[in-house]
């Protein structure tokens, strides 16, 4: 068990490396993506800052100029305050003080000592900016001149921080790709190593599998020859009894009888055998004249109870095969004819007898003593059978199970009153109004058609012009109540239907 289990096992976990291995990858491709738009941003920032250094130093030049109007020289004041603030904001933004959107930027040593080597220029830069805003009325000269003393110290300092963070970005993207790479290479590794332990084994495993079954599909289909040689006369007389559906019920029946003559038959042949070993020794004792009275008195005994058996066995055979045969011939007839009801239903049973052998099932019938009609004995002998099939098939799923039907008919009004029932499992009322649909059926697995109740709700209504109802729940059996006319040729099928519709 364990070496069957084993490629299987290889098998997931060297899936498992892969799926670890390509979520790797795919975290790196996006944190790669991800720190290259960062490092974009942050270059971005470094070149925006040398840029708003060389707006301050543009509009403190614009400045030193004595002849300029008022409104221009205020839009400059304006101009120089709006970049003095974003020239701020980009400096905290770059040393890590402020978020860049969602990330704050974190530099290295060298980047970090770099930005402190340009703190000085910075910090006269943005002192002088500020006090040239905050006293545009007085002597800014001075001022302007630390501005533009001090902006190539900056400018120079931020072109080799901006080179810096370019540098780092390539090796971390290098480093990156050489990770990649890897991850890369392992995967091709697993690969091989799935191909090579897995594959090839379970292909090797399937091949000897596909020719193992090849081989007892061969023995099968060899069997099967054979069998269909001693089965080819069952079949002939199956395909007969498939002509109509309606004719299962009484084909399942022919197998059931024949066994359970055989076993009267079977007693029977053993007695009469007895009974022919003591007669022969009889007649050889009569023959050498060794025959005495306590011979004669044992031959005698058992010459009486051999003959009681055989015939108490036979007629048992003959009164089965003689209910049989009533029914069969009846079902394959057809034929209207004046019979007793009650008589036909107790052939029916009989002859249902054999089902429930070793069984803790019942059929109980309730029937008046007699009740001849005019009818079709063949259709109410399929109506009986098929239902007590069907509750036998699908009221009684599991044995050994207790459980009776009750078969009980009666007569009102020159109406037949046809009622049966099983505690069985019953129906759930979602499935209840399909069940008289051709081909439904809940029990196809064990050979069920689901055309049982059709015709009998076919041979109830089409051939006998009755109606009929079902009631029933889960757990708690059915009940089948069929109403049909005494002689249904006296009215049509609409108009008893429309009579009896109400049925309480």
């Amino acid at each position: 068990m364990f070496k069957e289990r084993a490629p299987l096992a290889f098998y997931i976990f060297a899936l498992s490396l892969l799926a670890f291995s390509s979520t790797l990858a795919y975290q790196l491709a996006f944190k790669g993506l991800e720190d290259r738009e960062n490092d974009a941003k942050v270059v971005n920032i470094a070149g925006r800052q040398r840029m708003l250094s060389q707006r301050i130093a543009k509009v403190c030049l614009e400045l030193q100029q004595d002849s300029l109007p008022q409104n221009a020289r205020s839009a400059l004041y304006q101009s120089l305050e709006k970049s003095l603030a974003e020239w701020q904001q980009a400096r905290f933004q770059l040393r890590g003080l402020t978020p860049i959107d969602d990330f704050t930027v974190k530099n290295s040593n060298a980047i970090e000592i770099q930005f402190d080597g340009i703190e000085a220029p910075f910090q006269v830069i943005q002192h002088a900016a500020q006090s040239i805003i905050n006293s545009p009325d007085k002597q800014i000269h001075a001022a302007i001149s630390e501005i533009l003393k001090q902006e190539p110290l900056f400018l120079n300092g931020m072109e080799t921080i901006v080179l810096q963070y370019q540098k780092e970005s390539t090796a971390n993207m290098k480093q990156l790709g050489q990770l990649e790479t890897s991850i890369w290479i392992f995967t091709l590794f697993l690969l091989s190593l799935e191909f090579c332990f897995i594959f090839i084994p379970l292909n090797r495993r399937i091949s000897r599998n596909l020719e193992e079954k090849y081989t007892q599909n061969q023995l099968l289909l060899e069997k099967q020859e054979a069998l269909e040689k001693s089965l080819d006369l069952m079949q002939r007389m199956q395909q007969n009894l498939l002509e109509a559906e309606k004719l299962a019920t009484l084909g399942e029946t022919v197998g059931i009888i024949t066994h359970e003559i055989n076993t009267p038959i079977g007693i029977a042949v053993t007695a009469a055998s007895s009974l022919q070993e003591f007669t022969d020794q009889f007649v050889r004792d009569f023959e050498q004249q060794q025959l005495r009275k306590s011979n004669l008195e044992a031959y005698v005994d058992h010459a009486r109870e051999g003959s009681i058996l055989v015939l108490k066995n036979l007629e048992k055979a003959a009164k089965l095969l003689q209910d049989f045969k009533n029914v069969a011939v009846r079902q394959l007839s057809g034929q209207k004819e004046h019979f007793d009801l009650c008589e036909l239903i107790t052939q029916v049973a009989n002859t249902l007898g054999p089902y429930f052998k070793n069984t803790e099932l019942a059929l109980t019938l309730n029937l008046p003593h007699k009740l001849e009609i005019d009818s079709h004995p063949g259709v109410f002998a399929q109506i009986v059978m098929n239902l007590v099939s069907n509750s036998l098939r699908h009221g009684y799923p599991t044995q050994p199970q207790k459980g009776t039907m009750t078969l009980q008919l009666s007569e009102q009004n020159d109406v037949l009153f046809l009622i049966y029932t099983d505690d069985g499992v019953g129906i759930s009322p979602d499935l209840l109004p399909h069940i008289f649909e051709p081909f439904f059926s809940t029990g196809k697995q064990k050979g069920g058609s689901g055309l049982g109740l059709s015709i009998v709700q076919h041979l109830v209504v089409k051939q006998l012009g009755g109606i009929i109802r079902c009631e029933s729940d889960l757990n708690a059996g059915v009940r089948f109540e069929i109403r049909l006319p005494k002689d249904f040729s006296a009215e049509s099928p609409a108009e008893f239907g429309s009579n009896y519709q109400k049925i309480t």
